[in-house]
C-alpha cells in the first residue's frame, strides 16, 4: 500500500541525489560564467603548497566546483548508505565553504534521502548535525527544514492510506489525532502543524470537523479500532510522535498511549519496540537543533 519496498526507496534515493547534484552542477556553471563576464582573462592568486601563484579564473574555478560536487556527492552517498545501515556513520565530513542557497539544498536533499520510506532516527540527526556544521548552516534553521520534510511526508502519507480505510476508520483515527494534540489538556506551538492531518483525514469538511470535536473526548466508546497492520503501527508511531513533540512525556499521555496500544492489540513489549526509537531520536532532535539555539 504506501509501505516502499528497498529497490523502490533505492531508487528515490537515487533520483533525489541526482536532482540535487544536477542543480548544484547548474549553479556552479552559471556562477562561473557570470564572474568571467565580469573579469574576463582574470587571474586568480592561490597558495600551491604554502607558495602563492597564479592561475587563471577558469581553472580555479573549475577546480572548486569539482570540489564542491564531489564533496556532495560523498555526503549525499554516505546518507543512502546510513540510511540502510546506521553502522555506516563514522566520522565527521571536512569542513567546506559554500554558498546559503546550496547548502540548504544540501541539507534539504540529505533530509529527505534519510526520511525515504522510514523514520529518521537519532543517528540520522547526529549526521544531520555534523553535516550542517561542515557547512556552517544554523542549527535552528536545519530544525525547520526537517519539520518541513517530515510534515509534507506525513501529509503524503496520510493522503494515501486514508483511501484504504472507511468513513468510521477514518473519524476514529481523526479523532485519535485530536485525543494526541489534547492529551495533556493543553495545545503546544508543536503540535498545532497535526490540526491540518485531522482536517485532511476528514476531507477538509467543515461539518464533520465539528462533529469530531464534539465527539472525540469519547473516543474510548470507539475502541478498539480494527485497521490493517502497517495502518496501525504507523498510526500508533505518528501519535507518540504527537505527544512527545513538545518535549514532555506527562502521564495523561503515558496513559492514552497504552491505551490505544492495547486498543491496536499491541503487547508492552510491542510498544516499547515503536516508543523507544522515537523517543531517542525525539530526544537528540531536539539537543542538536533547537536547545542550543
Amino acid at each position: 500500500m504506501f509501505i516502499l519496498t528497498q529497490s523502490e526507496i533505492f531508487q528515490q534515493q537515487d533520483l533525489l541525489k541526482k536532482s540535487c547534484e544536477d542543480e548544484i552542477s547548474q549553479l556552479l556553471h552559471i556562477g562561473k560564467d557570470y564572474f568571467s563576464a565580469l573579469f574576463p582573462h582574470a587571474n586568480i592568486k592561490v597558495d600551491n603548497q604554502n607558495t602563492p601563484i597564479r592561475l587563471s579564473s577558469e581553472t580555479v574555478l573549475d577546480y572548486k566546483a569539482n570540489k564542491i560536487l564531489q564533496w556532495t556527492g560523498d555526503i549525499l552517498d554516505t546518507a543512502i548508505k546510513i540510511s540502510e545501515n546506521q553502522d555506516a556513520f563514522e566520522g565527521t565530513p571536512d569542513q567546506i565553504m559554500l554558498p546559503e542557497f546550496i547548502s540548504y539544498r544540501i541539507i534539504e536533499a540529505l533530509v529527505r534521502i534519510l526520511n525515504c520510506g522510514r523514520d529518521l532516527t537519532d543517528v540520522d540527526y547526529f549526521f544531520i548535525s555534523d553535516v550542517s556544521q561542515a557547512i556552517n548552516v544554523d542549527s535552528y534553521e536545519v530544525y525547520y527544514i526537517i519539520e518541513q520534510i517530515q510534515y509534507e511526508a506525513r501529509k503524503e502519507t496520510f493522503n494515501i492510506i486514508k483511501y484504504h480505510m472507511t468513513e468510521k476508520q477514518r473519524e476514529i483515527c481523526a479523532m485519535l489525532l485530536l485525543k494526541a494534540i489534547r492529551a495533556d489538556d493543553k495545545v503546544h506551538p508543536a503540535e498545532i502543524k497535526y490540526f491540518e492531518i485531522v482536517s485532511q483525514l476528514l476531507d477538509n469538511d467543515q461539518a464533520k470537523l465539528e462533529k469530531i470535536e464534539e465527539q472525540y473526548v469519547d473516543l474510548e466508546d470507539n475502541l478498539p479500532v480494527y485497521l490493517t497492520d502497517h495502518v496501525s503501527e504507523f498510526m500508533f508511531k505518528y501519535l507518540v510522535e504527537i505527544v512527545m513533540c513538545d518535549g514532555h512525556y506527562d502521564p495523561e499521555e503515558s496513559h492514552f498511549i497504552k491505551e490505544i496500544g492495547q486498543a491496536f492489540d499491541f503487547d508492552v513489549a510491542r510498544q516499547d519496540e515503536f516508543i523507544q526509537p522515537i523517543a531517542a531520536a525525539l530526544m537528540v532532535k531536539t539537543d542538536l537543533f533547537q536547545s542550543s539555539s
